[in-house]
């Protein structure tokens, strides 16, 4: 695996926060992958799951279930009072799920928000989560045990969070 890794911070005060990065990827196999060590079929089709062997031909395959390039970017900012929101966004390349890329998670992106209240001890969250109610998708397994099933992310919601400290 070879790759590129980017991040910056800006904090110019204790109230804004600004944040973002950047990876980028080549996850190949070479000469492989092993026998047994991963379950596609070339041939996709959902009433033919993939195999539980591995007899495809060594070659240099993308590694499954990883996308080229990934990147994040939010920004938080808290006023003095312990109000704050923030907002952030996710987004990802296209990604294979099998071995031969038949089977892909197109390039997706996902947008979040949120409001808050922090003390020294309590802090009361609202998150928007999923904002544009993209149709996101994620493989329901890793891509080493046949990863060519999805289902869809979550539509947009919202979640409530209340922390404590003792």
């Amino acid at each position: 695996m070879q790759g590129l890794e980017l991040e910056a911070v800006y904090q110019p005060n204790r109230s804004f926060n600004a944040g973002a990065n950047f990876t980028y990827s080549e996850a190949n196999f070479v000469n492989g992958p092993l026998p047994g060590s991963i379950q596609t079929t070339p041939a996709f089709s959902p009433s033919s799951p993939s195999g539980n062997f591995g007899a495809y031909p060594a070659g240099d395959y993308r590694v499954p279930g990883l996308p080229r390039w990934l990147a994040n970017a939010y920004a938080s900012y808290t006023h003095a009072s312990g109000f704050g929101a923030s907002v952030g966004l996710n987004t990802q390349g296209e990604q294979n799920l099998d071995l031969f890329g038949v089977v892909k998670i197109p390039a997706q992106q996902t947008w979040n928000a949120g409001v808050f209240y922090k003390t020294k001890r309590l802090e009361l969250r609202l998150d928007f989560l999923n904002l544009a109610d993209e149709f996101n998708w994620r493989a329901t397994s890793t891509p080493f045990a046949g990863a060519d099933l999805v289902t869809r992310e979550l539509p947009f919601h919202v979640q409530g969070v209340i922390k404590y400290t003792f």
